[in-house]
């Protein structure tokens, strides 16, 4: 939580919040903080506007003023941090400056010392002995932070598909850690988050239910936890954000700028990157942006294809939303609190994963019905959605917006994209994830390879056969924009003469608006065809 202060127009109760609670070390911040308030301090005396605001956070001071923003470091200290004295902040502000360049090399400019000059004035770089020590970052325009758009329904699906894409680059490119993570540490973090509900929900949030989070996190661990030290040992552990809310991400030239990652604390963020992808998923369900959250989930998925995390994925959920209850509980009071406990408890309910299968020639609208209904299919965050067209640009080590030529359409590679879906799938159900499979699948021995992987793994299977005339194929191909699919109209025609085999899935006629077709299906799949 953090709150807004206008520097020169501030209440002597209002500054008195910025004074270092009782019991900590002095370390003359107060005066720091009273010069870092000051117009004069940036030059901006006389200018419009002259005024500095001041963001304040569990362990930091923003000053913003002018075209910059001055993070001071506060002299706290928690469980998690020391930051009692000089040489502990300035080396958390060398960490913070190095860590988030990785994401925003733009907005982290440089590390800045207070200095005491020789008359005992103090003074914004220059010379003089170093008193403390700010991170120099760029202002942005706090309207484009991501829980604003959010707030005014401005997070468009392309949009948190490219945060998706930020966020797996950050992934690939981090250090690995072998030494952390893996079971033992989400121990802790589940004793932890159990002991701070206590602590701040108090007689507010039911001791019931916290003991209750408590028992079925600690039962899936038990399920989970060869895994989670597979994942470690395979490298899955990394340095990670470790603060991925909506909050610390912002926009800004059109594009997902994430900052603001955890430096004080490594357990925060060498974390394994399922767990880190989670609390940016929790937060967007949370606001119920389920669309949304489904996006990120798949885009990621179609990048990473980090099948082995979907098992893990209930307990991350629970956990992050977990950690938020008692957050909430000790800054905000109880509403959002229990919001968040009644979350993180659903997210461990058992669930029954189901299998479905979308076929189609190129155009009938495949990949977007499979989009829409995946945040409506299965646990949180909806169902895991694999797409023929990711899995060959994957498979062919391109991106995903790289048309592919002839021959990574050949008769072999195609049923290598077949095969990877089959296997791909069988990891998700047996990890209790619902899937979809999104492909043409206009050989009889494909779609008998799906139907017996259902009864393989013993799930619930429909499959779907879209059918629509070639002048409308034809249309929403020419449409497409930002689409992985390669398919032309060239190929939409050349598809009509496809011999399709005995067709033993259910047809659908796809010629009708997309929600009238979603509806059909959501009430086919679920049973309630009316």
């Amino acid at each position: 939580m953090s709150e807004v202060l206008d520097a020169p127009n501030k209440s002597r109760a209002e500054a008195a919040m910025l004074k270092m609670e009782p019991g900590q070390q002095p370390d003359r911040q107060q005066e720091i903080i009273e010069f870092l308030s000051r117009p004069e301090t940036y030059g901006l005396a006389g200018s419009a506007p002259a005024g500095v605001e001041i963001i304040k956070t569990h362990i930091s001071l923003v000053f913003l003023a002018g075209e910059r923003a001055y993070k001071l470091k506060r002299a706290v200290v928690f469980p998690y941090l020391d930051f009692r004295t000089r040489a502990g902040r300035k080396a958390a502000c060398e960490e913070e400056l190095r860590l988030n360049r990785r994401t925003a090399p733009d907005l982290y400019l440089k590390l800045e010392p207070v200095c005491r000059r020789a008359d005992g004035s103090l003074s914004l770089g220059g010379e003089g002995e170093p008193v403390d020590w700010l991170v120099v970052m760029r202002r942005f325009d706090q309207d484009m932070l991501f829980d604003h758009l959010a707030e005014r329904q401005e997070l468009s699906i392309p949009l948190v598909e490219d945060l998706a894409c930020e966020i797996y680059q950050l992934h690939q490119a981090a250090q690995i850690y072998v030494d952390r993570g893996g079971a033992s540490q989400t121990k802790k973090i589940i004793t932890n988050n159990e002991a701070c509900l206590k602590t701040y929900g108090g007689k507010n949030l039911p001791l019931k239910e916290i003991l209750e989070l408590s028992r079925r996190s600690n039962a899936r661990l038990q399920q989970v936890a060869p895994l989670l030290d597979g994942r470690r040992d395979e490298g899955y552990v990394r340095q990670c954000h470790g603060d991925l809310h909506l909050r610390n991400i912002v926009l800004i030239d059109g594009r997902p700028v994430l900052f603001d990652g955890i430096e004080f604390a490594p357990d925060f963020s060498i974390i394994d990157t399922m767990y880190d992808l989670s609390f940016l998923l929790m937060d967007l369900l949370h606001k119920e942006l389920y669309g949304e959250a489904n996006a990120v989930f798949n885009r990621y998925m179609d990048l990473s294809s980090d099948l082995t995390g979907l098992a893990c994925l209930p307990l991350f959920l629970s956990m992050r939303a977990a950690v938020r209850a008692h957050v909430a509980a000790a800054v905000r009071g109880t509403d959002d609190a229990a919001a968040y406990l009644d979350q993180a408890l659903a997210y461990l309910e058992p669930g029954t994963p189901r299998l479905t299968a979308i076929g189609g020639l190129s155009g009938t609208g495949k990949s977007t019905v499979a989009a829409r209904l995946a945040p409506r299919l299965g646990a949180a965050p909806g169902a895991l959605v694999l797409r023929s067209d990711a899995i060959r640009k994957r498979l062919a080590g391109t991106n995903l917006f790289e048309k592919l030529d002839s021959a990574q359409y050949s008769e072999e590679m195609t049923e290598q994209v077949y095969a990877a879906m089959i296997d791909g799938a069988r990891v998700a159900l047996e990890g209790g994830h619902t899937v979809i499979l999104d492909a043409v699948y206009a050989k009889a021995q494909q779609r008998e390879a799906v139907s017996r992987l259902a009864r393989e793994t013993g799930v619930e299977f429909q499959g779907y056969w879209l059918e629509t005339p070639l002048d409308v194929r034809e249309g929403r191909v020419l449409e497409r924009k930002k689409n992985i699919s390669d398919a032309s109209v060239e190929i939409a025609r050349r598809q009509d003469d496809y011999e399709l085999g005995r067709m033993e899935w259910t047809l659908v006629d796809a010629s009708k608006k997309l929600e009238t077709l979603e509806q059909t299906l959501i009430y086919k799949i679920k049973g309630d065809e009316r």
